[in-house]
């Protein structure tokens, strides 16, 4: 959202009225394309904003504090090189086009500063006293235009004639337009900031606990394994029950199941095993088995309750954005992942093998001896 032409005439007289005469302290780029005019007229203290980033460009006065970068930029470095000591003598809009030419005189001359307030295709120059173009903010949308540097401004060619805009920003008797179009901006900034916020922290969610999901489905798999170790032991207690009729070098057998004396099952063996040592390979792999399933089993709680936590964490966070500034807003859209990783659990970490063996790994030399 930008100022439409009848709010930029609004601002611009009660510029002419608050800061002619005033002198430049200091010049401020705390964002990309928006900068901070700090002024300073008998004693009084006002900060004029410069704002010609493509969604909000717009000029008025401000109370908002901005946190600045260490090192100034390109353009923030050369306006502060002309007109930081300047006298603003005067200050208007170029009519029918949202532009605004800003007169300074100072110790290194006379410039004028013109903002060209277009959404998207703002700008922002500076002019010699002959009204030549010595430096832009973006210059290769002056140079589309025909204009280079040393060249002479000229504005865009005014659009075609449209019906006046009203004014969108409720103003009292007596009171500042600037005011009303800075809280207004100050509301929207923080309402898009907190808006991002939440869209990151859903996104970092849904990846953890899509994360989560995916662990248990694999442990459940172990799970399902379980069954298999059931109908070995079955296939033990019946190479037990059998043995003495299956030969030795045997690599199949089949034998009555002991549960279901109607049933048959075929078991695999080691023909260099007699079939009680055949049974004896079976039970372990069972056992085996039953320790994966545990270890899964086990697994699948503490995903859970870590899901759990995760959820109630989120829920704690997005309930405490309301109370943040923007400002903290905006370190936190900064800082990437919102949500608190957990710490991870201390011990050793479990592993299990292909065939169902349990393989614990220190995470240091002690717990490995341990």
């Amino acid at each position: 959202m930008t100022l439409n032409l009848e709010e930029i005439r609004l601002v611009v007289d009660e510029l002419r009225s608050e800061l002619a005469g005033a002198r430049v302290v200091r010049i401020y780029e705390p964002a990309g394309r928006r900068f901070v005019f700090r002024m300073r007229k008998r004693k009084a203290r006002k900060d004029l904003l410069i704002d010609i980033s493509p969604s909000g460009s717009r000029i008025h006065l401000t109370a908002r504090k901005f946190k600045n970068p260490p090192t100034p930029p390109r353009t923030c470095q050369f306006l502060r090189s002309r007109l930081e000591g300047a006298v603003l003598s005067d200050i208007s809009v170029l009519e029918p086009d949202r532009i605004v030419r800003i007169e300074f005189s100072g110790p290194r001359g006379r410039f004028a500063l013109v903002v060209e307030l277009f959404g998207p295709n703002s700008n922002l120059c500076v002019l010699d006293e002959g009204g030549r173009l010595i430096f832009a903010a973006d210059i290769k949308r002056f140079e589309r235009r025909g204009i280079g540097l040393g060249d002479g401004y000229r504005p865009p060619e005014a659009p075609a004639s449209t019906t006046a805009k009203k004014p969108r920003f409720p103003v009292s008797s007596g009171g500042s337009i600037s005011a009303a179009i800075d809280e207004f901006y100050l509301t929207k900034e923080r309402d898009d900031v907190l808006s991002r916020v939440r869209r990151s922290l859903e996104r970092e969610l849904r990846r953890e606990l899509a994360g989560i999901e995916k662990a248990i489905s694999d442990h459940s798999q172990n799970i399902e394994k379980g069954r298999d170790a059931e109908l070995l032991r079955r296939k033990a207690e019946a190479l037990i029950a059998f043995g003495k009729e299956i030969p030795r070098g045997s690599t199949t057998a089949v034998v009555p199941d002991p549960y279901d004396p109607d049933s048959k099952l075929t078991v695999e063996l080691d023909p260099s095993l007699d079939a009680y040592r055949n049974a004896d390979r079976l039970f372990k792999r069972a056992r085996k088995i039953d320790r994966a399933v545990a270890v899964a089993q086990r697994s699948i709680e503490e995903l859970r309750t870590r899901a759990a936590r995760i959820e109630r964490e989120y829920e704690e966070k997005l309930a405490s954005l309301e109370s943040m500034s923007t400002d903290e807003l905006e370190s936190l859209a900064g800082s990437g992942g919102a949500i608190r990783k957990p710490a991870r659990a201390g011990g050793p970490r479990e592993f299990v093998s292909r065939d169902g063996l349990v393989i614990l790994v220190g995470r240091n030399e002690r717990e490995n001896h341990e």
